[in-house]
């Protein structure tokens, strides 16, 4: 394949890929690798199709924070996440826009309803469940001292 058809297929399998969702650029240009484009070809595809607007780091980043949010993940996570797919530490200034405190408590709500933890032993597991889904230790403290305890239900007398 010549130089200028092997650009207009790396161009065409960007174009590909981000019909289907958002990529950033260090993704496509692994992914470009992967099929047999050399680097300066991968990485010229690339910047073409940036130039056009068809791929954005930032819109990659919001799409990425959206929907991990909406998975009931934490900040910590999608920080990694974001890492993971090669954007910028910098670029998780999108999860400031979340108030975090309402999302902890849907993701408990969620999992656990309105229950409170039985044991000490439950609420570590339920502690646990968060901290596994990226909340940091001070918003899981923050969501325990916002439940109820278990011994106000028992001091109401309800007949």
């Amino acid at each position: 394949m010549s130089d200028p058809d092997a650009f207009r297929q790396a161009q065409a399998d960007c174009l590909r890929w981000l019909a289907r969702r958002e990529y950033s650029r260090t993704e496509l240009i692994h992914k470009l690798r992967g099929k047999g484009h050399d680097e300066a070809t991968a990485r010229s595809a690339v910047d073409a199709v940036s130039e056009d607007g068809l791929q954005s780091d930032e819109r990659c980043v919001d799409s990425l924070v959206r929907g991990r949010v909406a998975r009931g993940q934490g900040p910590q996570r999608i920080r990694q996440a974001l890492r993971d797919k090669g954007l910028s530490p910098g670029s998780a200034d999108a999860l400031a826009g979340y108030d975090w405190a309402a999302v902890i408590a849907e993701v408990y709500r969620r999992k656990y309803g309105a229950s409170q933890p039985a044991s000490p032993k439950e609420r570590a597991s339920r502690m646990r469940f968060l901290a596994q889904r990226g909340f940091s230790g001070e918003q899981i403290s923050a969501l325990f001292r916002r439940l109820p305890r278990a011994t106000e239900f028992e001091d109401l007398d309800i007949d």
